[in-house]
């Protein structure tokens, strides 16, 4: 798959580099606010309509307004070394009526929304050859659902599904469990299927997430800027979500003052028992259960490994 981006005075950061560079059929970029994330998705949008004559790209947001103030600005700045030819024949031409971009080798890009149920019915003829969606936590996972499935051709090309946002939102907990918990920069691949009527093996596509902060954009002087902007944000689970991608902080978390960055450890404690043996907590150790059935409140239990060597306690 060819990954060179085709956009003049656009230099991807490393983790921009990495996005473009996915080969899996589901990527998934940013985390938090800031690291370039409409300008990957943008430069990807053109890339494909540019190299693959007959190429049928869809942008999702949630309303088409939030599209003109935000990739729609992106689009005109990355097409605009394009548009410099006084033949108009050669020209991508945007259609305010029908909100596309037509491009002279019979590509376009089609802004589409889906705000309510019934919308995304919209577009249940579409064949769908690039799916971005910008805001992906904004969708309930079933929209998305619906979407993929108009991913599709008659012919042998190259299909892709693209996506970006920050945490929060609707769609916040069916996205951190699809792509964020696989890990950063990890390729999972979805269990291989039968199909149903001819028995045959069909494989299972992989996706990625690759998170990225405000910190991996290109800009320097944006970098600065906008950094400052983040930090001072007062709501600490707004500010935890925008600056640090913080996919455990959400609107009815209980544990404030949670942060994984400091609270997650990726090697449990160890010791050495009298026999010699390097032994980890979870193992050898006393464990406790709590349990809160939750009559008003929504239920909870934990479990306590506590190490009888030293005492040290080990919540999982």
């Amino acid at each position: 798959m060819d990954t060179e981006i085709l956009i003049p005075n656009y230099d991807p950061s490393p983790k921009q580099v990495i996005f473009h560079e996915s080969p899996t059929y589901e990527t998934f970029f940013g985390g938090a606010a800031g690291p370039g994330k409409s300008a990957a998705l943008a430069a990807e949008a053109v890339t494909q309509a540019l190299r693959i004559p007959e190429t049928h790209v869809y942008i999702f947001r949630l309303t088409l307004p939030e599209i003109m103030l935000s990739l729609h600005l992106e689009l005109m700045k990355q097409m605009a070394p394009y548009n410099n030819y006084v033949d108009r024949k050669n020209k991508i031409l945007y259609n305010g009526m029908t909100h596309a971009w037509k491009f002279p080798n019979g590509s376009f890009i089609q802004y589409a929304y889906c705000q309510y149920d019934a919308d995304m019915y919209r577009y249940y003829s579409a064949e769908i050859h690039i799916l971005i969606v910008d805001e992906l936590t904004h969708f309930k996972q079933e929209w998305y659902q619906y979407f993929k499935a108009r991913v599709r051709s008659p012919e042998k090309r190259l299909l892709r599904i693209m996506a970006a946002s920050n945490p929060g939102n609707i769609g916040h907990g069916w996205v951190k469990k699809y792509f964020v918990d696989n890990g950063d920069q990890k390729i999972v691949k979805s269990p291989d299927l039968t199909d149903t009527k001819t028995g045959a093996l069909i494989k299972g596509r992989t996706r990625q997430y690759i998170k990225a902060i405000i910190d991996d954009h290109p800009s320097e002087e944006f970098r600065k800027q906008y950094t400052q902007t983040l930090e001072e944000i007062s709501n600490e689970r707004l500010r935890k979500a925008l600056r640090w991608g913080d996919w455990g902080t959400f609107e009815g978390q209980v544990f404030m003052e949670w942060d994984e960055r400091i609270h997650v450890i990726n090697k449990l404690p160890t010791w050495i028992d009298d026999q010699g043996n390097e032994v980890d907590i979870l193992t050898t150790s006393l464990k406790f259960v709590g349990h809160d059935i939750g009559r008003r409140d929504p239920g909870v239990a934990i479990w306590i490994a506590v190490a009888p060597e030293n005492d040290q306690g080990v919540v999982h």
